[in-house]
């Protein structure tokens, strides 16, 4: 992690092996993603420990499509990215698998303006 962070933040400020500055100091990290762990898709952010704790990175549970039994609640589950010029979009939609072509309910949306120069 602090391997991590560190490059991070000579990349913010154009030290280390970076000769200039390559990454914006308020999103260095449009997002961190994982999945396979049978949740509803969720954010949270993660902050590098010290001395780079003013590095923040939006952390996603992206869950599982599919999961037989109860997990996911027996739906099958999607989470979609999009990074646009100006934003980062996150949604998380559900259907049942026994009429997966009917209709797909959302279970997490976030919009967020982030795509910014640095």
């Amino acid at each position: 992690k602090e391997s991590f962070c560190r490059l991070i933040h000579n990349a913010q400020h154009g030290t280390g092996s970076f000769s200039s500055q390559k990454l914006s100091h308020t999103h260095p990290i449009v997002a961190f993603v994982h999945g396979h762990d049978h949740q509803t898709p969720e954010r949270v952010d993660w902050t590098c420990p010290s001395p780079y704790d003013d590095i923040t990175i939006p952390q996603y549970s992206v869950g599982t499509p599919f999961y037989g039994g109860n997990q996911n609640g027996g739906d099958i589950r999607f989470t979609i990215f999009r990074l646009g010029s100006h934003y980062r979009e996150v949604v998380g939609v559900a259907a049942s698998p026994g009429d997966p072509t009917g209709a797909w309910t959302y279970t997490f949306l976030e919009r967020q303006d982030v795509m910014r120069d640095p």
